[in-house]
């Protein structure tokens, strides 16, 4: 038997392999999940521990219909974007000659109008 049939060159990407175990969460955010949640449950009773472990869960837990975000992180940035929207700022850059430029929506309605003098 040769060495080269005894050798075997592993995938590039073997290191970076977690096992994922309970809800798609490896180890490590599991131990980060259940710890909070047992320590409230010694001091806070079954029921606290229980609403902190699901809330942990919420956090730790990435979905791809929220973005590939948490439950928690979604709803965070819902809430942020929701009371302080986006806004675009653009410098105002026209011609030397006298022009009109005009902003509309979708549906074809003006948003605003840039008037150029020029100079």
């Amino acid at each position: 038997m040769s060495e080269k049939e005894l050798s075997y060159r592993l995938p590039p990407d073997v290191l970076h392999y977690e096992p994922k175990y309970f809800f798609g969460l490896g180890l490590q955010e599991l131990l980060i999940a259940v710890m909070p949640s047992m320590l409230v449950m010694q001091f806070a009773g079954v029921g606290w521990g229980a609403i902190t472990a699901v809330l942990m869960l919420l956090g730790l837990r990435r979905w791809e219909a929220f973005g590939n975000r948490s439950v928690l992180l979604y709803l965070a940035l819902l809430v942020w974007y929701r009371y302080r929207p986006g806004e675009l700022s653009i410098p105002r850059v026209l011609p030397l000659h006298p022009s009109r430029v005009e902003v509309a929506n979708w549906e074809g309605h003006t948003l605003f109008v840039l008037e150029g003098e020029g100079q």
